[in-house]
């Protein structure tokens, strides 16, 4: 009879624990069940909202033309909207460019194309 009443009292507490992490394995159940994959993809859209509205605080303007920082703008594609590119080095500030390139946009404009791709190439900005 004393065994029944111990019995009862340690299953709740390990219904408890595996309560508890069940949330966080939560995604792994899914795959394995295959019902909510299609939940997947409603996320993915989700997630890439975002993800355009996170460059913005790097924005800088002058003029009409916007200013992006360099990790911005040498990652990887989708860059920001606007942003051509194949003209990428033209959204760094002058501050930033000359920094990156050691010379003034305007001498940088004047050098011959391969050049400028040759530079632009070794600051991943091709």
């Amino acid at each position: 009879g004393q065994v029944a009443p111990q019995g009862p009292p340690a299953a709740p507490p390990q219904q408890q624990q595996v309560q508890a992490p069940s949330p966080r394995a939560a995604p792994a159940a899914p795959p394995q069940q295959q019902v909510p994959p299609p939940q997947q993809p409603a996320a993915a859209p989700v997630s890439s909202a975002p993800a355009p509205a996170a460059p913005a605080p790097e924005v800088e303007t002058s003029g009409s033309t916007p200013y992006y920082s360099l990790e911005v703008l040498t990652g990887r594609p989708p860059f920001p909207d606007g942003v051509d590119p194949t003209k990428r080095e033209l959204y760094l500030s002058g501050t930033v460019f000359k920094q990156v390139f050691g010379t003034s946009k305007e001498d940088f404009a004047n050098m011959p194309a391969w050049k400028r791709d040759l530079l632009k190439k070794k600051k991943n900005l091709f």
